[in-house]
């Protein structure tokens, strides 16, 4: 899960360097203006906007999140070691061989038709 989150933050940290390569890009072209001073003088307009950008990158990572956490509490209620692949969309289970799986195909959950015999 640690791995995770570090992605979250980078696209996080991601967003607030954007966010401030235009406050810098509109001081020095648009203003012709120290940078520091823009800022300074801006304060309250520049934390809003730094917010905005954090609730952007939550707002585009969150349906992972919700995936991720998802699957951590299907682990805990199976009893078993799972992780979230952000690549691969799914939820994964650690079988006895130490691979990770689909936890869909391997716990036989419902909504999987694979294993359903009956005819009528």
């Amino acid at each position: 899960m640690g791995l995770k989150m570090i992605k979250y933050m980078l696209v996080v940290l991601l967003f607030m360097f954007l966010n401030f390569g235009v406050w810098f890009l509109f001081a020095k072209y648009w203003l012709k203006d120290d940078w520091v001073l823009v800022i300074g003088d801006n304060m309250k307009r520049f934390l809003k906007t730094m917010l905005a950008a954090v609730i952007i990158a939550t707002l585009v990572c969150s349906v992972k999140l919700y995936k991720m956490a998802s699957c951590s509490t299907q682990g805990m209620i199976t009893n078993a070691q799972t992780q979230y692949s952000w690549m691969m969309n799914q939820c994964q289970a650690k079988n006895a061989a130490g691979v990770y799986i689909d936890i869909n195909r391997t716990r036989g959950n419902p909504g999987d038709d694979s294993h359903n015999s009956d005819p009528y």
